[in-house]
């Protein structure tokens, strides 16, 4: 009963922590510095040391940013390859899950970059597909992640391919 209460207080205690981050943080900061803000985010992903709830907050946080500036700045662009792709293969679900409504925002942010994106999963889709093998022991798990955060990407995509003002790209 007790880990039950526990898991719900740390539920407010993120939604709180989020809310800060939104309201208290990003929403008050200029163009200039929420550019700069996303850097900072994409650097934190990147580091080893992050929880895999910090890596949740810094995703929904770097979601929001995006929406709130309503563009990809060229300097996280340079970070995208280190920071969201590779948190789709994160271990933890709610990661791989955060991570791909981020791709879903940078989609619905840049739709230029729809089909690029697309193509991506699939290949890697395609590609681990083939990899998986049942004899390999611990990197049956890490395959098994890899595969389920790249269908949890492309099904994220689709969701939201009603919004894309041009569809799917035809590739």
């Amino acid at each position: 009963m007790l880990s039950k209460y526990l898991i719900i207080s740390f539920g407010v205690l993120k939604a709180c922590i989020l809310y800060i981050l939104r309201v208290g943080v990003t929403d008050q900061m200029t163009e200039p510095t929420q550019r700069g803000f996303l850097v900072f985010l994409g650097k934190q992903l990147e580091s080893s040391d992050v929880t895999p709830s910090m890596k949740i907050a810094a995703l929904r946080t770097l979601s929001y940013t995006l929406k709130t500036l309503g563009e990809v700045p060229l300097e996280f662009k340079e970070l995208f390859d280190s920071t969201i792709v590779v948190a789709v293969s994160h271990s933890s679900q709610l990661v791989r899950i955060e991570a791909a409504l981020a791709l879903r925002v940078l989609a619905e942010v840049d739709p230029t970059c729809v089909g690029g994106l697309i193509s991506y999963v699939v290949t890697t889709l395609s590609a681990s597909r083939d990899n998986v093998s049942f004899e390999k022991g611990s990197n049956l798990k890490i395959e098994l992640d890899s595969l389920n955060g790249q269908t949890t990407v492309l099904a994220a995509l689709v969701s939201i391919s009603p919004k894309l003002p041009l569809g799917y790209p035809a590739r």
